[in-house]
């Protein structure tokens, strides 16, 4: 398990850095070249979540990589979601994002 923490003043990149981690993560890896991972999470606060998918797709099109949003905080809303993102295939890349 690898997890990656910033804490960093606002407005020094720390989104536009993380995505682009989680993009090259995804896409690459050492040594065999294959992805390092195959699935990225973002857990952030839930007034961020729509700013994170935004960023997401404004700097990696999103046809390239999907990206799932847990947005229900209902129990049975949540899981339901997050179902959905376990039986997506993985050979887009995928990245989860939830609070």
């Amino acid at each position: 398990m690898h997890v990656h923490l910033q804490a960093d003043d606002m407005g020094l990149g720390k989104t536009l850095q993380s995505i682009a981690v989680s993009w090259t993560c995804l896409r690459q890896g050492f040594p065999s070249c294959s992805p390092a991972c195959k699935r990225v999470i973002i857990v952030c606060p839930t007034s961020l979540i729509n700013n994170w998918a935004s960023e997401f797709d404004k700097w990696i099109p999103m046809n390239n990589l999907t990206v799932f949003v847990i947005s229900d905080l209902s129990r049975d809303g949540a899981a339901s979601q997050i179902g959905m993102y376990r039986k997506e295939p993985r050979n887009n890349g995928h990245v989860l994002i939830i609070s």
